[in-house]
C-alpha cells in the first residue's frame, strides 16, 4: 500500500482507505479521495473558564445520546472570529464571556454520505463573570455547567475536544501562575 503524506488528523492512502489518528481506525470511502473534500469553513470552540471550572454542554438529539461538548459555532458572514466566539457562547449558554487568549488553529476531516467535509477549527480561551449558564434548547442542548478539568475531560466525548481542553487548560494554569488570569491588561 502506498502512503500518501498526512493532512490534518488523517493518513491517506491509495484506493481510498483513510486512517483516522484520533480514533486510530481505518475508513474506506468509495469513489473518494482527499481531493473530493469539500466545505472549508471555519468552526470556532471555545473553553470557558471561571474560578477554576469549565463550561461544558450536553446535546441530546432526538433522544440520542450526543454527549457532553465544549461551546463551538460556525463564522457567519463578516463576522471575525473573536466575534464569533463571544456571540456563540452567549447565545448556546446565555454566558457572558470576554476571550482572554486565542489558544491555536487545527484541522480535522469527516465523511458524510456525500463527500468529505474539511473544517479549520480556532480556539479561544475565556473567561467567564459568573457559574450562571443556559442551554439553548433550539440546538438541543439540554443542560450546561461548570466542571472541575478532570471531571470535564472525562465527560468530554471527542478526543479532538480532549486535546483542545488540554492546551487550554494549560494556558490557563499558566496565566494562573503569572497572576495575569483576569487582568484587564493581558486581553
Amino acid at each position: 500500500m502506498m502512503r500518501m503524506p498526512l493532512i490534518r488528523d488523517h493518513i491517506y492512502f491509495k484506493n481510498n482507505l483513510t486512517y483516522d489518528i484520533l480514533t486510530s481506525s481505518f475508513n474506506y470511502t468509495p469513489g473518494r479521495n482527499r481531493r473530493n473534500c469539500s466545505d472549508r469553513s471555519n468552526k470556532l470552540w471555545r473553553v470557558v473558564i471561571f474560578r477554576g471550572k469549565v463550561l461544558l454542554l450536553y446535546k441530546n438529539y432526538k433522544n440520542k445520546y450526543e454527549g457532553w461538548v465544549l461551546p463551538k459555532g460556525t463564522v457567519e458572514k463578516g463576522e471575525e472570529h473573536d466575534e464569533t466566539a463571544l456571540r456563540e457562547v452567549k447565545e448556546e449558554t446565555g454566558v457572558s464571556a470576554s476571550i482572554i487568549k486565542y489558544v491555536g488553529k487545527s484541522n480535522y476531516t469527516f465523511n458524510t454520505a456525500f463527500d468529505v467535509v474539511n473544517k479549520d477549527v480556532h480556539w479561544y480561551l475565556m473567561m467567564s463573570d459568573s457559574y450562571y449558564s443556559k442551554p439553548q434548547r433550539e440546538e438541543y442542548f439540554v443542560d450546561s455547567g461548570y466542571y472541575k478539568y478532570h471531571e470535564a475531560y472525562h465527560l468530554l466525548k471527542f478526543p479532538n475536544e480532549k486535546q483542545i481542553l488540554e492546551q487550554a487548560y494549560s494556558e490557563y494554569v499558566d496565566l494562573k501562575k503569572k497572576n495575569l488570569w483576569g487582568n484587564k491588561k493581558y486581553y
